[in-house]
């Protein structure tokens, strides 16, 4: 027995995923919940959520992106509720303070939570992860000097009172998919066709998938082939860095 108790101490430390809940500054000071996933931190995914969600959306495909050896950081906007039993804090507490919670205010937390992972990691390599909502602020923020190096955007599709996101001045590369039922609709979106094909990758899924990252979820038909197309991304991407 208590060689077999050695045993699993040994292998422990190699399956398991430590988890921080952490805070940061808003670029309008706003303080912002996020869990912070740690692996291989030249590596990093800043991973932002959908609609009335919480940073609680990556409770599971986080591990999945540090087994690919990306430390990741999931944030609460102020914008969202809660998903997978997490609740957040980000729009509790701008809701108690009096901050403004609207979609187009959420770039304020997106770009505090960048600015916090270049300057305590200062990665060599990182990803911008936006879903729904946020895939917009993803593509907005990859058209703009924020110092990401690529962009995942999950289901965009003009969520800002009916103004398109941004794309033409994209020159990094950018991932965008969404749900066998949605694909085709964002394929004729101007901001998809505004993006040179030198820096695009649209996966165009045969079925299966959900709106927003739920598409990478373990369970969601057809995650395999999301997460393949994901992987394969992120790879290229960083070989052409």
């Amino acid at each position: 027995m208590k060689r077999m108790f050695i045993v699993i101490l040994m292998i422990l430390p190699l399956t398991s995923y430590a988890k921080k809940t952490i805070s940061f500054k808003a670029l309008d000071g706003l303080e912002v919940t996020g869990d912070l996933y740690l692996k291989d931190t030249s590596k990093f995914i800043v991973a932002c959520h959908m609609a009335g969600a919480s940073r609680g959306e990556y409770k599971n495909t986080a591990k999945w992106l540090n087994r690919l050896g990306y430390s990741v950081l999931a944030i609460d906007q102020r914008s969202g509720r809660k998903i997978n039993g997490v609740v957040n804090e980000t729009a509790k507490r701008a809701k108690a303070k009096g901050f403004k919670t609207r979609y187009k205010d959420v770039g304020k937390d997106i770009l505090g939570a960048i600015r916090y992972v270049k300057k305590r990691y200062d990665p060599e390599f990182l990803v911008l992860m936006g879903s729904s909502y946020s895939a917009d602020w993803a593509l907005i923020i990859a058209a703009g000097d924020y110092g990401i190096d690529a962009a995942v955007s999950y289901s965009p599709g003009n969520y800002f009172k009916k103004v398109e996101p941004v794309s033409g001045d994209i020159e990094i590369p950018v991932y965008i998919t969404a749900a066998a039922n949605e694909i085709e609709k964002r394929k004729k979106a101007s901001f998809v066709k505004n993006i040179s094909s030198e820096y695009l990758v649209l996966f165009d899924p045969e079925s299966g998938g959900k709106h927003g990252s739920r598409s990478i979820q373990r369970g969601t038909k057809g995650y395999k082939n999301y997460r393949k197309s994901l992987k394969d991304f992120l790879e290229e991407a960083q070989q052409g860095e």
